[in-house]
C-alpha cells in the first residue's frame, strides 16, 4: 500500500492533466482506508490544487493529513 500512496503523491502534484487521471485512477483503489470526512476534506482541497488556488508547499499540508493511513 505504501508504493501505491508513493504513486498517487508523485503523480497527484503534477498538475498535468495525464498524471491526474493517474492520481485518481490510484485514489480510486487506495480512499477507502481512510475515515470518510478526512477522505471528503482531502479531495476538497485536492481540488483547489487543481484549479491553481495554492501551491504545492500548502498541498503538502494535506499530503501529511492522509500519509499517516499509508505507513
Amino acid at each position: 500500500m505504501q508504493n501505491k500512496f508513493n504513486d498517487f503523491v508523485n503523480n497527484v502534484y503534477c498538475r498535468r492533466e495525464l498524471n491526474q487521471h493517474k492520481a485518481h485512477k490510484i485514489w480510486d483503489e487506495i480512499k477507502e482506508i481512510i475515515p470518510n470526512n478526512i477522505r471528503q476534506l482531502f479531495e476538497i482541497e485536492w481540488n483547489h490544487y487543481c484549479m491553481g488556488e495554492f501551491e504545492s508547499d500548502k498541498f503538502g499540508i494535506d499530503i501529511e493529513m492522509i500519509k499517516s493511513y499509508f505507513v
